[in-house]
């Protein structure tokens, strides 16, 4: 639920999150997704890119939190679940994300 929380308040535009909002950061079972290519429906039997799988998804969490914060580290560390704007530096850094 809490990181639910974190990706409702990384993609809402406004300052309140509202029920929408919270559903909207449901990660959805990739046995109901509808079509698309879900990060948890690949088939691993045809072989995947683990790494490069989970170096799109930083990065694509890590650019939202930087945008909705107006590259407030601190804010966007928070956002993150990272302790402290250091730890976010270093994974930006890692990720490629300009700061």
């Amino acid at each position: 639920m809490l990181n639910t929380l974190r990706r409702a308040a990384v993609w809402t535009p406004g300052s309140l999150i509202d029920a929408d909002d919270a559903q909207d950061a449901l990660v959805a079972s990739p046995a109901n997704s509808p079509g698309g290519d879900p990060v948890l429906a690949r088939d691993v039997r045809q072989g995947i890119d683990l790494t490069g799988i989970i170096d799109e998804v930083a990065r694509h969490y890590l650019e939202a939190a930087m945008q909705v914060t107006a590259n407030n580290k601190a804010r966007a560390a928070k956002l993150l679940g990272f302790g402290n704007p250091t730890t976010l530096t270093n994974w930006l850094k890692r990720h490629g994300v300009r700061s």
